[in-house]
């Protein structure tokens, strides 16, 4: 089942089983719900649902980003940025002066060109909310032990030593770095 559905019937994947975990060893809070009877093993994946019960994945609970109430899935900013032609790239919240928004991070240098695509392709494709308030390039993303970006370490740090691809970006303005579920630069 899908739990805690937005306005686009974008919701937390739950799944029930005879066969289902008993829970994690040595956490005291475990990710299960108990609904009409059954035990629910909250997945942490999100997933929307058509009219045939085919389930489309929407990303990570923990990648959701909400920027004045709306629900902003990193994957989806990244995805199109690799569509013209980022390698590797992160979308992380930004707040700038008080004010939530997104920061794409990218691997290595990309053109002007490049940049003014990708924020073409995202007010294309995506809601404005998705629309980063700058393109920063970083030498290397951080990565895990096997070689994954590594979405929750120091992406912030990471956005915040670059320079800011966006002109009219002053770096004067006041940058919050805050820990939480995901980096905030």
């Amino acid at each position: 089942i899908l739990l805690d559905k937005d306005e686009n019937g974008i919701g937390e994947l739950a799944l029930a089983s005879e066969q289902i975990m008993l829970g994690y060893i040595g956490q005291d809070s475990q990710p299960f719900i108990e609904k009409d009877g059954k035990k629910y093993l909250l997945t942490g994946d999100l997933f929307k649902m058509d009219d045939d019960g085919k389930l489309f994945f929407a990303g990570r609970k923990k990648r959701l980003i909400k920027i004045s109430g709306m629900n902003v899935f990193p994957y989806e900013i990244e995805r199109v940025a690799c569509e013209c032609g980022v390698e590797n790239c992160v979308a992380v919240e930004t707040s700038i002066d008080g004010k939530s928004g997104i920061v794409l991070v990218v691997e290595g240098q990309i053109s002007s060109n490049t940049k003014e695509q990708i924020l073409k392709s995202i007010s294309l494709n995506l809601s404005h909310w998705h629309l980063p308030k700058k393109i920063v390039c970083c030498d290397k993303l951080p990565r895990t032990n096997i070689g994954k970006i590594d979405f929750f370490s120091s992406l912030a740090e990471c956005a915040v030593n670059r320079r800011y691809s966006r002109p009219n970006f002053s770096e004067n303005k006041k940058i919050e770095i805050k820990k939480g579920r995901h980096p905030v630069v």
